[in-house]
C-alpha cells in the first residue's frame, strides 16, 4: 500500500500505520518521508505518523528535513511537530536533553 498507484492509498497507508502504534514501521516510514520523488502530502502523512510513534530513530531524519528546507511548507512543518513530540515524549533517554540544576553562588 505504501507504494500504491493511488496517492489517497499512500497517505491512508502511513496514516494507518502510525495508528497501529508499531515502532517496526519506523523504517519505512522514514523511507517514504525522505522520498523527494514522493507527493508532497503522503511525505507529511509519513512524517506525522513518526510522531505518534514517538520512537527516537526518526529524530535524525526529521531533523534533516527541516534543516534542508529553504521555508516551512505542510511538509516541514508537520516534520517539525512530530521533531517536538519525539522529544518531549523521550527528552530523558537523549543525551543532552536533561535539565541540569544551576549551581547557587554563596554570599
Amino acid at each position: 500500500m505504501l507504494y500504491d498507484e493511488w496517492v489517497n492509498v499512500r497517505i491512508y497507508a502511513v496514516t494507518s500505520l502510525g495508528k497501529l502504534n508499531d515502532t517496526k514501521a519506523v523504517p519505512a516510514l522514514i523511507e517514504v518521508m525522505k522520498n523527494v520523488n514522493e507527493n508532497e502530502l503522503v511525505r507529511a502523512g509519513a512524517a506525522a505518523a513518526l510522531g505518534v510513534l514517538r520512537d527516537t530513530r526518526a529524530l535524525l531524519p526529521l531533523r534533516e528535513l527541516i534543516m534542508e528546507a529553504e521555508e516551512l511548507g505542510e511538509l516541514e512543518d508537520t516534520a517539525l511537530k512530530s521533531f517536538k513530540k519525539i522529544m518531549a515524549a523521550n527528552w530523558q533517554s537523549i543525551p543532552g536533553a536533561s535539565v541540569q540544576k544551576k549551581a547557587t553562588a554563596t554570599v
